[in-house]
């Protein structure tokens, strides 16, 4: 990792530069996930660091140090700015990922730099595994990872270009799997499970399972691309921009999410044989998204209890003129930040 890859490209130096921003971005803020998940990513990231298979578990006094140590470091680093990055004797802006990438693709490396929830930022550099072109929208694939904030966020889009790292949705996939056997009861992820085999063979479950899940986050970023055309991603940006930090921005986003499903994640679902995929596309859904969509929950249900298609066809299809409504609406409306939540909020699906 310290040699050289092209003709001035020193990896081990960009790692450095790419993982001080990691650094930054996490003493700004990791803080800010509950602390469950705050624990969990730690546990995650330990993992990662040290080298363990997933179903190692870290010696709890070794990882309660670790965890300190971090803490400590992010004090120190409270008032630090993000730093430039100097790729091949140039100085890039580290959230100019385009550009960042047009230094880098020759060399075999994928970067991503970009903002998620409240403005937190977010960093990436890995491996470019692959790269091919797919509805419209670029797909970088990246394997190993060299370095990564703590958000580890699986997949993400940015203008037309998708990137899918398939390290982090490893890791979503653990994350999900210890939730679902620490709750009892059959919830979409222990059926998912179920359908894979898990308690018999785990290590190649979670290769099945993650397999399913970059195909899902796929063409959900397909379709966040998709959406940036139909809303107009500038517009949409200033919006969510205005809302950073307060109480309508995921409801904000979990709409545009569920005008992207409704565009590709959801044709591609239901055209799928496998259960395992419905079972996943519900996993994966968050408190605020579930929430917005309750017949579509309905006929999970209804599926799960009777074998029958049928509503789960019909919730899809009207969940796109739906969504396209809602988010028009959203935009085209002078709406203040504070009432916007309450806006999507009274127009479920």
């Amino acid at each position: 990792m310290c040699g050289t890859l092209g003709v001035s490209l020193d990896l081990g130096r960009l790692v450095r530069q790419v993982a001080y921003n990691c650094e930054v971005a996490d003493a700004r803020h990791a803080g800010e996930a509950s602390l469950c998940i705050y624990l969990m990513r730690m546990r995650e990231r330990y993992r990662a660091r040290h080298g363990l298979d997933f179903p190692d578990e870290p010696d709890r006094a070794a990882l309660g140090a670790w965890i300190r140590e971090r803490e400590a470091h992010w004090d120190t680093l409270e008032d630090a700015d993000y730093r430039a990055l100097d790729v091949d004797g140039q100085s890039l802006d580290p959230f100019d990922a385009s550009a960042v990438n047009g230094r880098l693709e020759a060399a075999g490396l994928v970067y991503s730099a970009g903002f998620g929830l409240g403005g937190a930022a977010q960093f990436f550099l890995g491996e470019l595994e692959g790269r091919h072109e797919q509805d419209g929208a670029s797909v970088r694939v990246a394997g190993r990872e060299y370095a990564q904030d703590l958000s580890v966020t699986p997949a993400l889009s940015q203008g037309s270009s998708v990137y899918l790292r398939r390290e982090a949705i490893r890791r979503l996939v653990w994350e999900k799997t210890l939730e679902a056997r620490w709750h009892p009861g059959q919830t979409p992820m222990r059926r998912a499970l179920d359908a894979t085999g898990f308690e018999h063979d785990a290590g190649q479950a979670v290769g099945t399972l993650a397999h399913a899940v970059g195909e899902l986050l796929l063409r959900h970023e397909l379709g966040e691309v998709a959406a940036g055309q139909v809303l107009g991603d500038a517009r949409w940006a200033g919006l969510v921009q205005n809302t950073l930090g307060g109480g309508a921005e995921p409801w904000l986003r979990a709409a545009r999410d569920n005008l992207a499903d409704a565009l590709k994640t959801l044709p591609f679902v239901l055209a799928q044989a496998q259960p395992v995929y419905l079972h996943l596309y519900f996993a994966l859904l968050g408190p605020v998204r579930r929430t917005l969509q309750p017949a579509l929950i309905a006929a999970y249900q209804t599926w799960l209890e009777t074998g029958a298609r049928e509503a789960l066809g019909d919730a899809a299809s009207a969940s796109l003129a739906h969504w396209q409504s809602v988010t028009h609406a959203v935009l085209d409306g002078a709406h203040e930040p504070a009432a916007l939540r309450g806006l999507i909020e009274a127009r479920t699906l």
